[in-house]
């Protein structure tokens, strides 16, 4: 699991409450040498301000990712296998008009083109 708040508090090119761009994520965990632990850097569910001590951590390092294209169930599983996988989510829908800051609780059935990240 990413570390959400830390990213959301730190990340300042990936607009944090507001949206977000898995693929800024990404280069921000490269380019600060990886995220805190969840426990060390917890989710509140608002902007804060960034924890530059709690900045740096040992939770999640990468020093690369790509973009998956396929929707070949073997190739997807291997990805999965090997890597975490991040999928889009169709934010358009009327079940997100109230969402601010939190967890997002409900079923989702819109299918969207394949660009997952992995």
């Amino acid at each position: 699991m990413m570390f959400v708040q830390q990213l959301i508090d730190c990340n300042a090119s990936n607009y944090g409450c507001s949206g977000g761009n898995k693929l800024k994520a990404y280069d921000y965990i490269i380019q600060n040498g990886g995220l805190n632990t969840k426990q060390n850097y917890p989710y509140r569910g608002i902007k804060g301000t960034c924890d530059a001590i709690k900045e740096r951590g040992d939770g999640l390092n990468i020093d690369t990712y790509a973009i998956m294209t396929s929707r070949i169930d073997d190739k997807l599983a291997y990805a999965l296998y090997e890597q975490p996988m991040v999928v889009g989510v169709d934010a358009h829908s009327s079940k997100f008009e109230k969402y601010k800051c939190q967890i997002f609780h409900e079923e989702c059935v819109t299918k969207l083109p394949m660009t997952n990240t992995t």
